[in-house]
Protein backbone atom coordinates (compact mmCIF):
# COMPACT_ATOMS: atom_id res chain seq x y z
CA UNK A 1 0.00 0.00 0.00
CA UNK A 2 1.46 3.49 -1.16
CA UNK A 3 1.31 6.34 1.25
CA UNK A 4 -1.21 7.97 -1.06
CA UNK A 5 -3.97 5.05 -0.25
CA UNK A 6 -3.62 6.28 3.55
CA UNK A 7 -6.34 8.62 4.46
CA UNK A 8 -4.78 12.15 5.01
CA UNK A 9 -6.31 15.77 6.63
CA UNK A 10 -4.96 18.20 4.89
CA UNK A 11 -3.22 20.42 7.57
CA UNK A 12 0.37 21.56 4.96
CA UNK A 13 1.27 24.45 2.92
CA UNK A 14 2.35 21.40 0.93
CA UNK A 15 5.98 19.69 0.66
CA UNK A 16 8.64 21.34 2.83
CA UNK A 17 11.19 23.15 1.12
CA UNK A 18 14.57 22.20 0.30
CA UNK A 19 17.28 24.71 -0.20
CA UNK A 20 20.76 25.78 -0.62
CA UNK A 21 22.40 27.09 2.61
CA UNK A 22 25.40 28.79 -0.07
CA UNK A 23 26.65 31.39 2.92
CA UNK A 24 26.91 28.71 5.35
CA UNK A 25 28.78 26.22 3.39
CA UNK A 26 31.42 28.99 2.56
CA UNK A 27 31.53 30.29 6.30
CA UNK A 28 32.41 26.64 6.87
CA UNK A 29 35.44 27.42 3.92
CA UNK A 30 33.06 26.15 1.10
CA UNK A 31 34.17 21.84 0.78
CA UNK A 32 31.24 21.04 2.02
CA UNK A 33 27.69 21.61 -0.15
CA UNK A 34 24.54 22.32 2.80
CA UNK A 35 20.85 22.04 1.76
CA UNK A 36 18.17 22.25 4.54
CA UNK A 37 14.94 20.36 4.43
CA UNK A 38 12.77 22.94 6.44
CA UNK A 39 10.12 21.36 8.44
CA UNK A 40 10.08 23.89 10.24
CA UNK A 41 7.78 26.13 7.52
CA UNK A 42 5.45 23.46 6.45
CA UNK A 43 2.78 24.44 8.03
CA UNK A 44 0.71 27.41 10.22
CA UNK A 45 -0.03 25.26 13.06
CA UNK A 46 1.89 26.15 16.28
CA UNK A 47 5.25 26.02 14.53
CA UNK A 48 3.96 21.94 14.26
CA UNK A 49 7.13 20.73 12.28
CA UNK A 50 7.40 17.57 11.16
CA UNK A 51 5.47 16.41 13.35
CA UNK A 52 1.71 17.94 11.67
CA UNK A 53 3.02 15.95 8.94
CA UNK A 54 2.63 13.00 11.06
CA UNK A 55 -0.81 14.14 12.29
CA UNK A 56 -2.41 14.53 9.04
CA UNK A 57 -2.51 10.91 9.11
CA UNK A 58 -3.61 10.17 12.69
CA UNK A 59 -5.82 12.78 12.73
CA UNK A 60 -7.44 11.59 9.36
CA UNK A 61 -8.25 7.86 11.56
CA UNK A 62 -9.61 10.24 14.44
CA UNK A 63 -12.06 12.13 12.65
CA UNK A 64 -12.92 8.68 10.47
CA UNK A 65 -13.51 6.76 13.75
CA UNK A 66 -15.84 9.90 14.80
CA UNK A 67 -13.26 10.97 18.03
CA UNK A 68 -14.24 14.74 19.07
CA UNK A 69 -10.96 15.09 21.13
CA UNK A 70 -7.23 14.22 20.52
CA UNK A 71 -5.10 13.38 23.70
CA UNK A 72 -0.71 14.16 24.25
CA UNK A 73 1.18 12.83 26.75
CA UNK A 74 4.68 14.74 26.45
CA UNK A 75 7.49 15.84 28.12
CA UNK A 76 7.31 19.57 29.59
CA UNK A 77 8.62 21.24 26.39
CA UNK A 78 6.68 19.01 24.41
CA UNK A 79 6.94 20.02 20.49
CA UNK A 80 4.21 17.83 19.94
CA UNK A 81 1.62 17.67 22.30
CA UNK A 82 2.30 21.96 21.15
CA UNK A 83 1.35 20.34 17.61
CA UNK A 84 -1.52 18.55 18.83
CA UNK A 85 -2.75 20.88 20.66
CA UNK A 86 -2.96 23.09 18.07
CA UNK A 87 -4.27 20.82 14.91
CA UNK A 88 -7.46 19.81 17.50
CA UNK A 89 -8.28 23.70 17.95
CA UNK A 90 -7.56 24.01 13.75
CA UNK A 91 -9.96 21.13 13.34
CA UNK A 92 -12.43 22.25 16.57
CA UNK A 93 -11.69 19.00 18.41
CA UNK A 94 -11.35 19.80 22.03
CA UNK A 95 -7.78 18.16 23.58
CA UNK A 96 -6.62 16.45 26.57
CA UNK A 97 -3.21 17.13 27.51
CA UNK A 98 -0.79 14.88 30.46
CA UNK A 99 2.45 15.98 30.89
CA UNK A 100 5.88 13.89 31.70
CA UNK A 101 9.30 14.10 32.35
CA UNK A 102 11.03 11.77 30.05
CA UNK A 103 15.03 10.64 30.78
CA UNK A 104 16.43 11.58 27.02
CA UNK A 105 19.41 9.79 26.11
CA UNK A 106 22.47 11.52 24.22
CA UNK A 107 24.70 11.22 21.61
CA UNK A 108 28.17 11.89 23.19
CA UNK A 109 30.26 15.01 21.37
CA UNK A 110 27.24 17.02 21.03
CA UNK A 111 24.70 17.26 23.23
CA UNK A 112 25.96 19.89 25.01
CA UNK A 113 25.93 19.49 28.94
CA UNK A 114 23.00 18.21 29.31
CA UNK A 115 19.52 18.09 28.07
CA UNK A 116 18.05 22.05 27.32
CA UNK A 117 21.14 23.19 28.18
CA UNK A 118 23.28 24.92 25.36
CA UNK A 119 27.06 25.05 25.06
CA UNK A 120 29.41 27.61 23.35
CA UNK A 121 29.38 25.64 20.46
CA UNK A 122 25.24 25.11 20.22
CA UNK A 123 25.17 28.84 20.76
CA UNK A 124 28.19 29.60 18.21
CA UNK A 125 26.00 27.36 15.83
CA UNK A 126 22.69 29.30 16.27
CA UNK A 127 24.73 32.54 15.77
CA UNK A 128 26.56 31.45 12.38
CA UNK A 129 23.10 30.18 11.17
CA UNK A 130 20.76 32.98 11.71
CA UNK A 131 24.29 35.15 10.63
CA UNK A 132 24.58 33.37 7.58
CA UNK A 133 21.30 32.20 5.98
CA UNK A 134 18.70 33.79 8.34
CA UNK A 135 17.48 30.55 9.79
CA UNK A 136 16.44 29.92 13.11
CA UNK A 137 17.35 27.27 15.09
CA UNK A 138 17.09 26.67 18.96
CA UNK A 139 19.26 25.71 21.58
CA UNK A 140 17.70 21.99 22.39
CA UNK A 141 16.36 20.83 19.40
CA UNK A 142 18.24 22.56 16.28
CA UNK A 143 21.31 24.14 17.32
CA UNK A 144 22.72 21.11 18.84
CA UNK A 145 22.34 19.07 15.74
CA UNK A 146 23.90 22.15 13.53
CA UNK A 147 26.78 21.91 16.08
CA UNK A 148 27.35 18.81 15.14
CA UNK A 149 27.05 19.24 11.45
CA UNK A 150 29.49 22.54 11.60
CA UNK A 151 31.75 20.58 14.06
CA UNK A 152 31.44 17.24 11.34
CA UNK A 153 32.83 19.70 8.99
CA UNK A 154 35.56 21.45 10.20
CA UNK A 155 36.82 17.83 12.00
CA UNK A 156 36.74 16.67 8.29
CA UNK A 157 34.84 13.83 9.46
CA UNK A 158 32.24 14.95 6.48
CA UNK A 159 34.77 15.01 3.68
CA UNK A 160 35.27 17.88 1.19
CA UNK A 161 32.54 17.25 -1.49
CA UNK A 162 30.17 16.45 0.69
CA UNK A 163 26.71 17.33 -0.27
CA UNK A 164 24.63 17.32 3.09
CA UNK A 165 21.24 17.94 3.94
CA UNK A 166 20.19 19.33 7.11
CA UNK A 167 16.50 18.64 8.40
CA UNK A 168 15.59 21.22 10.20
CA UNK A 169 12.64 20.19 12.38
CA UNK A 170 11.45 23.34 13.96
CA UNK A 171 12.01 24.09 17.80
CA UNK A 172 12.17 27.57 17.38
CA UNK A 173 9.09 28.51 19.49
CA UNK A 174 11.78 27.67 22.49
CA UNK A 175 14.20 30.30 21.95
CA UNK A 176 12.31 32.70 24.59
CA UNK A 177 12.89 30.67 27.46
CA UNK A 178 16.74 31.64 26.54
CA UNK A 179 16.49 35.06 26.49
CA UNK A 180 18.69 35.07 29.45
CA UNK A 181 21.08 32.98 28.08
CA UNK A 182 24.63 34.86 27.16
CA UNK A 183 24.88 34.93 23.35
CA UNK A 184 20.88 34.04 22.71
CA UNK A 185 19.77 37.33 23.90
CA UNK A 186 21.40 37.56 27.02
Amino acid sequence: MSIDEFPRASLLFGPSPVHPLPRLSAALGGRVEIWAKREDCNSGIAFGGNKVRKLEYLVADALAQGCDTLVSIGGVQSNHTRAVTGVARHLGLGVERALRDDEITLVDGYAGPCYGVPDVETIEAIQLAARTEGMITDPVYEGKPMAGLIGMIRSGEIPPGSRVLYAHLGGQPALSAYAHTPGLGG
